[in-house]
């Protein structure tokens, strides 16, 4: 009725089948507070993982890191730095050891491993090296719906973090309304994806100072 695309609805069947296999749906599944405490007891708790930043990691600010689940927003005014906080973030990571996904809408993949090479010119390097290795890159897809499937992809591989660059890039061309509703509609699918799938999803917002 709604004259979606193939891929589309196929996207949807995908979201529900998760929500099944995850027991998210069916009367049987309901449980009490107790049953559910008794499970997150014996569940290990998730790992911080560090920014590699001495200041955001101190006790005074992140106190050892990002803790999942988490959705950031990184604002702050035109050229301020938050690509490159961001990215030196994701290069830390990975260089720890960590799979993180990327993003990089705004500017590319080429761009960004032309970057990387800037960053860390010999070949060799341990940090260029372990970025090539455990960022996973998707430049291609801007539409969230593509967008939740390749973060799924990339949690299967083991991805705990995503950033995302930018929100000026996101579309969701099955929304019908305005930017900002579409926007909040947006941004509330990646909230829920964080929660899903216990994973951290940072996105760079542009916004002046007034807001």
């Amino acid at each position: 009725e709604e004259n979606l695309a193939s891929e589309d609805i196929l996207s949807m069947m995908d979201i529900e089948k998760d929500k099944i296999e995850n027991h998210q749906i069916g009367s049987s599944d309901v449980l009490t507070l107790g049953e559910l405490a008794d499970m997150f007891d014996n569940e290990a708790p998730l790992p911080k993982i560090a920014t590699g930043i001495q200041w955001l990691d101190s006790p005074k600010c992140l106190d050892g890191g990002f803790e999942a689940p988490n959705f950031i927003f990184l604002s702050g005014e035109k050229e301020s730095g938050k690509t490159y906080l961001a990215t030196s973030i994701l290069e830390n990571m990975a260089d720890a050891g960590h799979k993180v996904g990327f993003f990089p809408l705004e500017f590319g993949a080429k761009a960004y491993w032309n970057g990387l090479k800037v960053k860390y010119p010999h070949s060799d390097n341990k940090k260029r090296l372990n970025c090539r290795k455990n960022i996973y890159v998707e430049a291609n897809v801007f539409d969230i719906l593509e967008i939740i499937k390749k973060i799924k992809k990339m949690h299967k591989k083991g991805v705990r973090f995503v950033f995302i660059d930018s929100k000026l890039r996101l579309t969701h061309k099955n929304f019908k309304g305005g930017l900002t509703p579409m926007l909040s509609e947006v941004f509330s699918m990646l909230g829920t994806l964080t929660v899903q799938l216990e994973m951290i999803i940072m996105i760079v917002v542009q916004m002046p100072k007034e807001n």
